[in-house]
């Protein structure tokens, strides 16, 4: 399988890579909420789901388009004031209002602190990613 890995998505590179059409296709970031229309066009894969209303749009995108991408869910695992990213003691009622939303929730993903302790927020997002009963976990 060949992926691409793409942190910002624009009208331009819609249309630029058809040429690219089968190969998967992760997004780490829109650029902007509004691109997620056209993100939903090229890539398979969403890798940072944040808030309800990035949701809200993605899941109005796939019914237009039926298309269903799989999906990341962003957690702040840190707590962290500059990263964006569910809280993870909303995670559950995110996760569950994402379901409602039919969206192809698979894993979740994070980008721990930078503070020399990465081994101990690896292994609480794997613990989550457990009790919520998912396959995939970026980090």
């Amino acid at each position: 399988m060949l992926m691409f890995k793409v942190n910002d998505v624009s009208r331009e590179s819609t249309t630029e890579n058809k040429w690219l059409e089968g190969i998967f296709y992760r997004s780490n970031s829109y650029g902007s909420k509004t691109n997620a229309q056209f993100a939903l066009r090229i890539f398979d894969y969403i890798h940072s789901l944040d808030s309800e209303k990035l949701a809200i749009k993605i899941s109005e995108e796939q019914i237009k388009q039926e298309k269903k991408p799989k999906i990341f869910i962003q957690v702040n695992i840190g707590n962290e004031d500059q990263k964006s990213g569910i809280n993870k003691h909303n995670l559950v009622d995110f996760h569950k209002f994402c379901k409602k939303l039919d969206l192809d929730i698979i894993g979740t993903m994070c980008i721990p602190p930078n503070n020399n302790n990465t081994e101990k927020y690896f292994s609480e997002m794997n613990k989550i990613n457990q009790e919520l009963n998912f396959k995939e976990l970026s980090m």
